[in-house]
This record gives structure tokens, sequence and C-alpha cells, in this order.
């Protein structure tokens, strides 16, 4: 893999900051698979992302008791992403300030910012950790930073 570190590759509808740190003991496919991820539904091309995902994937954001989010299958997360992304007219940019593999675990931190349909700025910092079995994402567990 190019050094990329601190480029943001643009991409339609969006962009994807690839600044990567490596640490601790990994195969860096699962990385490549989690970061393509990223890109992909950076560039609007959900169905691409998605394809990353086995049907049995969970995605859960964590949060206060009344805002948790379960997803339990990749059609619930697809619907729920899809619907997510339509607020943002002009595309959601999704940025890494970094990632990090271990086994079959990927960490990622980063970033989002999307002008909503109704004027009003997004602006969201994340952490998600990603668990990969057999080349597909089983399980996603998303930390919004709620300080911002």
């Amino acid at each position: 893999m190019n050094d990329v570190h601190g480029q943001v590759i643009q991409g339609s509808g969006g962009s994807f900051g690839a600044g990567f740190l490596v640490h601790g003991v990994g195969k860096e496919e699962n990385k490549k698979i989690v970061l393509g991820i990223i890109q992909d539904f950076s560039a609007g091309r959900i169905e691409a992302a998605l394809g990353a995902f086995e049907n049995s994937a969970t995605w859960r954001v964590s949060g206060n008791p009344s805002r948790i989010a379960r997803l339990k299958s990749k059609k619930e997360i697809a619907e729920t992403i899809r619907i997510l992304l339509s607020l943002f007219p002009k595309g959601l940019k999704l940025e890494v300030d970094g990632a990090i593999e271990v086994g079959d675990f990927v960490a990622v931190e980063g970033r989002s910012r999307g002008e909503m349909a109704t004027g009003k700025v997004w602006e969201k910092r994340y952490h998600y950790r990603f668990e990969i079995q057999d080349g597909k994402v089983h399980a996603v567990k998303e930390f919004p930073d709620t300080c911002i």
C-alpha cells in the first residue's frame, strides 16, 4: 500500500482522509476492507460498502440508553445508512484520523462533516470498532463523541 498519510482522496459526493496509524500485529487485509467501506460510504457508493458486510452483520451505536441503536442485519444497516445519507444532498464527508488492526478487529478514529438539506452543518467525531470474519464485516460498534 502506498503511503498516503495525511492525504485526502476525493470521491464523488465525499472524501476520505487516509491517515493511518499502525500498531500491533495484524494481517492489514482487514484494515483495507474497513478503509474501503469508509471510502465507499463517503463517496455515496452504498452498495459497494455493503458488499463487505455479511448478511447477519450487526451495528451498534452507543450513547445514553434512549439513544442506543442496535441494527441486527445487513438489511437494517442498509436501510439506516440510506436514510442517513439522504439527509445530506451534497454528500457526507468522512475522514479517517487513524486506523489500527489487531487480529480480526480494526479500530478507526474519524470524523464526518456535511451540510444537511435544512442548511445545518453536521460535524461529528467517532470511534468505530469493526470485527471482520472471513473477509466480511461481522459487527460494528460505533462510539460517537458526545462532547462536541
